[in-house]
């Protein structure tokens, strides 16, 4: 028997997956499709179909966490992996707040952004609240270069979490493998 995969990805010997997310974008497509539809007589209508049916190629296609590695497989289902063994740090990108239209709306946007950042700047990465808006995992490698991995803030803030037990936490050995990630 072969080894062990996760979304096409081989797993090394002794790898175990720790958190699993397959992204299905099924409603936004049909949403967009059906907006594109009802604008279709503005031209508007044309690139939210166009939009709708590609969505899928713009948004992370599957994450997932191993004991050894964050793997992230992009929308066009390329896969990168960002091995705990390379890493010095692990910090978040988060989402930033409207204020509404205009300079004031936006003075007012940035003026909530920079409040909530700083709030949850205030704890530790290891607290879950840490991760709150997380729209993405800024990795930082031992020779200085930063890459980020795209997350949702739907999930991003569980990510996070559990990037920063496994790896500031020295927790990746003691968290449980899951047993239903394989497709």
């Amino acid at each position: 028997m072969g080894g062990q995969t996760v979304m096409g990805v081989p797993l090394e010997p002794g790898e175990r997956v720790i958190w699993f997310k397959k992204h299905s974008y099924l409603l936004d497509k049909i949403i967009m499709i059906t907006l594109g539809v009802f604008f279709l007589i503005v031209i508007i209508g044309i690139g939210l179909i166009i939009y709708g049916i590609m969505l899928d190629r713009f948004k992370p296609k599957a994450h997932a966490l191993t004991n050894r590695r964050l793997i992230y497989i992009d929308g066009k289902g390329v896969a990168t992996s960002y091995y705990f063994a390379q890493i010095a740090d692990f910090d978040v990108e988060r989402k930033a707040k409207s204020g509404g239209g205009g300079l004031m709306g936006a003075a007012i946007g940035a003026l909530a952004t920079a409040a909530s950042n700083y709030m949850a700047n205030q704890n530790s990465k290891l607290e879950r609240k840490f991760w709150t808006q997380a729209v993405a995992i800024v990795v930082t490698y031992q020779n200085g270069q930063k890459v980020k991995c795209p997350t949702d803030t739907d999930y991003g803030q569980d990510l996070g979490h559990l990037c920063a037990r496994a790896f500031f936490g020295r927790e990746a050995e003691a968290l449980p493998p899951i047993q239903d990630y394989l497709p």
